[in-house]
């Protein structure tokens, strides 16, 4: 008997438990509600994707075989769409990092055209960790819009550390200036140093150290000259290192140096490689300095990135020669902070590296 009884339970159970259900049915058995007329506005530059993330293993770089002098990148790809009627003129591209170097084929996208936007990123002299940048991306038709594309990734242990990346030189006599850069390789492997080269007769780069020391690191120690008797203003050049190893085939190191022996225009002194900001009577701290080309005549600047953008700021100013003024500026901060400074030429690619120092109040 108890056997049979039991099917009746359960469906017993089963009725009293569907109640509620067909309950609920009545309840809720009102027309549908209507549905939210009006257009939402879409963008007419469409991209494929606007985040790229590469996940939580680090990333590694890829040396381009017929470029293998060139340093490793990863080099990303956004595919875009112009889904207006409109010809779409692509204004700008902004990166959050000097060592983005965003790119597309062409600035001009007509209607229903497609396009790629590259992001090459230079991750050789990078600190290791979780990065993540971002393009911003303005574009005009009718009117100005602006995009932002972001990157993430874990960057790999470094295996060669360059200090400084950059090197500025001020020289107020007649006599040379010495600045120093060391290249350390980290790895088991010694990286060895197959050339150096200057791409401006204004400087001499010359081998002081080159040892391995108790860890086993290649250390390399280079003199950076800057000749007397240069011309008055402004230089910049590229030192080249090139290696042995084929995923850092070429270090370079960027230069610059101005000579004061004539009337420039210069109101900041700064330390050699770097621009230092000041404390000014409101308790901020502030430098200004003049952008110019090579050979000293003014140069039409825009600012295009900043590595501490929460820490400096930085506005462009225009005297009455037409020369370009950067004025950086920061809050008084407690300890020291670096940050490095990006300008571009408008007529042109050419772009300009500044480090900034702003240091700590007293």
């Amino acid at each position: 008997m108890t056997n049979q009884s039991q099917p009746k339970n359960n469906w017993s159970l089963l009725a009293f438990a569907l109640v509620p259900f067909a309950a609920s049915c009545c309840f809720y058995s009102a027309p549908t509600a209507a549905a939210v007329t009006g257009k939402r506005a879409i963008a007419p530059l469409v991209f494929d994707r606007y985040l790229v993330d590469y996940g939580p293993m680090p990333v590694q770089a890829m040396v381009n075989p017929d470029k293998p002098d060139e340093p490793p990148t990863i080099t990303v790809p956004y595919y875009y769409r112009n889904t207006s009627t409109q010809p779409i003129e692509i204004k700008s591209l902004t990166p959050s990092c000097g060592c983005l170097q965003p790119r597309v084929g062409s600035m001009t996208v007509e209607p229903g055209g497609y396009g790629r936007l590259i992001m090459p990123v230079a991750i050789a002299n990078e600190p290791a960790g979780p990065k993540e940048y971002l393009v911003k991306v303005i574009y005009q038709d009718e009117k100005i819009h602006e995009v932002d594309l972001a990157l993430k990734m874990v960057l790999p242990e470094k295996q060669i550390e360059v200090t400084p990346r950059a090197l500025w030189f001020y020289q107020s006599g007649t006599k040379p200036t010495t600045e120093y850069v060391t290249i350390t390789d980290l790895r088991a492997d010694s990286l060895e140093i197959e050339s150096v080269e200057c791409s401006s007769d204004f400087w001499t780069v010359e081998k002081k150290v080159d040892i391995t020391n108790e860890f086993g690191h290649r250390i390399v120690k280079l003199a950076v000259t800057l000749k007397s008797d240069i011309p008055p203003g402004k230089h910049r050049g590229i030192i080249n290192v090139l290696t042995n190893d084929p995923r850092n085939r070429r270090i370079q190191i960027a230069i610059g140096g101005q000579s004061m022996q004539a009337d420039v225009p210069v109101v900041l002194k700064a330390e050699p490689g770097q621009l230092r900001l000041m404390p000014t009577p409101t308790g901020e701290f502030e430098a200004i300095t003049t952008v110019s080309n090579p050979d000293g005549t003014p140069a039409e600047v825009e600012i295009v990135a900043s590595s501490s953008p929460d820490i400096v700021q930085a506005t462009l100013e225009t005297d009455e020669n037409n020369q370009s003024i950067l004025r950086v500026s920061a809050p008084a901060t407690p300890i020291d902070h670096r940050a490095v400074l990006t300008v571009r030429k408008v007529e042109s690619e050419e772009t300009i590296t500044i480090p900034v120092l702003v240091p700590k109040s007293k």
